[in-house]
């Protein structure tokens, strides 16, 4: 995109989708099978998991509400059905999966292998949608219908005030 182009669309997904020129470029989705790809670190994890617990529980720091949520998590994310996750591939600018969402930002992971592709690029662009909004770049803003009123607004103030505005630059001279 060049500067100073808009986007609008229905839904999150919709202006990622035509930001991102899906469809048209390379970005797509794929499935990254952990297990397959890298078995130690996914044994790694798992184990890490069962060593803190026994530390915990060693050292009597280990709740009951620890226990609750250490099950919890055993059960969405076993050996069997925590494999991998979907991510985007082929990104631009040398971004790869791993960096394209900030670390520390809590993002649904997708780990169902089976999950329709279709579903996994919309969640991945809303994401993606929220990931930029969080960001802030200057180089992209992202507005809902209250904020762009008060863009306008803000734009017919400078406007009326004689001051600079957004948009002047296209307007002809007045004699």
């Amino acid at each position: 995109m060049h500067e100073y182009e808009w986007v609008f669309g229905t839904s999150k997904a919709a202006v990622v989708r035509t930001v991102m020129r899906w469809g048209r470029s390379t970005i797509s989705c794929e499935f990254y099978d952990w297990a397959k790809h890298d078995p130690q670190m996914h044994e790694s994890f798992f184990l890490d998991r069962e060593s803190y617990r026994a530390y915990k529980i060693d050292k009597n720091q280990w709740s009951k509400k620890d226990e609750s949520e250490y099950l919890s998590n055993c059960a969405s994310r076993s050996r069997d059905n925590y494999r991998g996750w979907w991510r985007f591939c082929d990104l631009p600018h040398g971004y790869t999966p791993d960096d394209w969402f900030s670390v520390g930002r809590d993002h649904e992971e997708l780990t169902d292998p089976d999950m329709p592709f279709e579903e996994v690029a919309t969640k991945l662009q809303e994401q993606t949608y929220d990931e930029w909004k969080h960001l802030d770049f200057w180089e992209i803003e992202s507005h809902d219908s209250s904020s762009i009123d008060k863009a306008i607004r803000y734009w017919r103030n400078e406007q009326v005030e004689g001051e600079d505005y957004y948009g002047a630059e296209n307007e002809m001279p007045v004699a």
